[in-house]
């Protein structure tokens, strides 16, 4: 008989099943007034998905058990319209993140600031499926909750739907080798061990292959950020880090991706 494992919050559950795979289960009041040990509300699923690796952290069971329910369930529309239009199979990861990132941008745009990427624009033009499901992401989001986003918020959701392919992908890859050796540039010169189940490391390796997909078609802007300056003083170890990986690339960075990989690298150094 399938038993409950872990109570995540009233809607979602994680449960051990007769095939001793773990399982998420998420449905209306399926975990309410529950014990571990139990035996759950079949009737009560509205979504059942297969724990990844990177799902097995205490940091997404924190994120799962605090969305509320109505989020989950935009989120499972979301990806039910991602895989009807993806050839890609898709993580299940991304049912987690996603919500996660949707519930942040509601809340943000509640307080009126401003969410979404200003690289939105290239995502559109490297990626134009996910691009379109995105969008339409955000015309639900709107009409089950009433908020509106701009139009930099279709780029956030498409890179969450990219994120989801790619741990489906390949890794035999130049590209993927060229993350390996930046990974242990990280590693090695922050003398940290990198948790490769984190988020950070997730949107880590994502920024990156977003980097390299645009690296042909990209244009060198001299164009100044002054928060770069302010991240070289704050974070002076990622700033050296960043450095050296432009070495190592033989690349020069402006100074708006050097700012995004230095951001990046201090959130791996600080979840190390």
């Amino acid at each position: 008989m399938v038993k409950i494992r872990k109570i995540l919050n009233n809607n979602a559950i994680i449960v051990a099943e007769e095939s001793g795979v773990d399982c998420i289960w998420i449905g209306s009041g399926i975990g309410f007034k529950k014990r571990i040990g139990d035996y759950p509300e079949e009737k009560k699923i509205e979504r059942r998905f297969i724990l990844d690796k990177s799902q097995q952290s205490e940091e997404i069971n924190h994120l799962l058990g605090s969305i509320s329910m109505d989020y989950l369930k935009i989120t499972i529309d979301i990806v039910d319209y991602a895989k009807e239009n993806l050839t890609e199979e898709l993580s299940n990861s991304l049912y987690i993140s996603l919500a996660d990132h949707i519930a942040n941008a509601i809340d943000l745009n509640k307080k009126g600031l401003a969410t979404g990427t200003e690289l939105s624009w290239e995502v559109k033009k490297l990626y134009p499926r996910e691009s379109k499901i995105a969008k339409r992401a955000i015309e639900m989001i709107e009409e089950q909750t009433s908020v509106t986003f701009n139009e930099f918020e279709v780029g956030n959701i498409a890179l969450h739907l990219i994120n989801a392919q790619m741990k489906n992908a390949s890794s035999k890859d130049d590209t993927s080798q060229k993350i390996k050796d930046i990974l242990t540039i990280v590693r090695i010169h922050n003398k940290i061990d990198l948790d490769s189940e984190s988020l950070a490391y997730d949107r880590f390796v994502t920024h990156l292959r977003f980097f390299f997909k645009r690296m042909d078609s990209r244009k060198f802007s001299n164009r100044e950020n002054p928060l770069t300056q302010e991240v070289k003083g704050r974070y002076p170890n990622s700033f050296a880090t960043m450095k050296l990986i432009e070495d190592y690339l033989e690349v020069e960075l402006d100074q708006d991706e050097q700012l995004y990989l230095c951001l990046h690298i201090q959130k791996l150094i600080e979840k190390s």
